[in-house]
């Protein structure tokens, strides 16, 4: 894949995340505020109108970040050699699928049944599962792996996050506090993200030792924090947790792609 491919992909990410993110803002404003508590009152067990709030507001922050940043992205490091960027900005696309938790509370106003709530916690899954991967892949480069290969990787992981997402089982009587239904074997899915993510620091540590770069080192740490701050807004967090995370999720991507942009533009 090309440098000139990889801009315009990005620019079509960004295209579809801020899209997502529109239509999220335009249907919690149709709803209103009746409808809104309205359904809230249908979520049995979710912890209160708060953790409703909280909820919808993770999964606004998540758009809004990554509609901010995959425009800074392309409109400003599209051209960058960095394989690992272009990886962040699969990552960031993914995370801008959050807003489709806002399909629930609309979904349940207007009595939908089963299968469009799993089909759009599916939707969620796709994105966390290509999310995870894309992390672990941008990683991997920073090691050593040949970039003559993006191409495959991208396809390999769009494809593992389908499969995934499409035969996760799923707890049709049960809504969390995320919005979204109940998942099989959640523990197992946890391990398998906190796999990936310990893969990913261990090649972003390798690559520092072996080039003797601390750029790494640092894509390292705000890639993780990055990671740690999406998991927190995708989950049913507190409202302080959520709100910590927003800022660290800044932070980190903000320290992932400034230390990465810098180390190619000077190499």
């Amino acid at each position: 894949m090309t440098i000139k491919a990889r801009e315009s992909l990005v620019l079509g990410l960004f295209i579809m995340a801020t899209a997502v993110s529109a239509a999220f803002m335009a249907g919690m404003w149709i709803m209103g505020p009746e409808r809104l508590a309205s359904a809230a009152a249908m979520l049995p067990g979710n912890g209160g109108t708060v953790a409703f709030i909280v909820a919808l507001s993770s999964a606004a922050a998540c758009g809004m970040f990554a509609s901010a940043t995959l425009g800074v992205l392309a409109f400003k490091a599209g051209k960058s050699v960095s394989v690992e960027i272009f990886f962040f900005a699969v990552w960031c696309w993914a995370l801008a699928l959050e807003p489709v938790r806002g399909a629930v509370p609309w979904l349940l106003a207007s009595g939908a049944g089963t299968d469009e709530l799993a089909l759009a916690t599916r939707v969620l899954l796709f994105g966390r599962y290509l999310g995870s991967m894309s992390l672990c892949l941008g990683s991997l480069y920073s090691a050593g792996f040949r970039q003559e290969r993006i191409d495959y990787a991208l396809g390999a992981a769009i494809l593992l996050a389908t499969a995934f997402s499409s035969i996760h089982p799923l707890d049709t009587s049960t809504i969390k506090a995320g919005l979204y239904l109940g998942l099989g074997y959640a523990g197992l899915v946890r391990a398998f993200e906190i796999l990936l993510l310990a893969v990913m620091t261990a090649n972003y540590t390798i690559a520092w030792r072996d080039g003797k770069d601390r750029a790494f080192l640092s894509a390292g740490a705000g890639a993780l924090a990055c990671a740690v701050a999406a998991i927190v807004l995708q989950g049913a967090a507190p409202a302080w947790a959520a709100a910590a995370a927003v800022p660290l999720l800044a932070g980190g991507a903000w320290l992932h792609v400034k230390s990465l942009y810098r180390h190619y533009l000077w190499r």
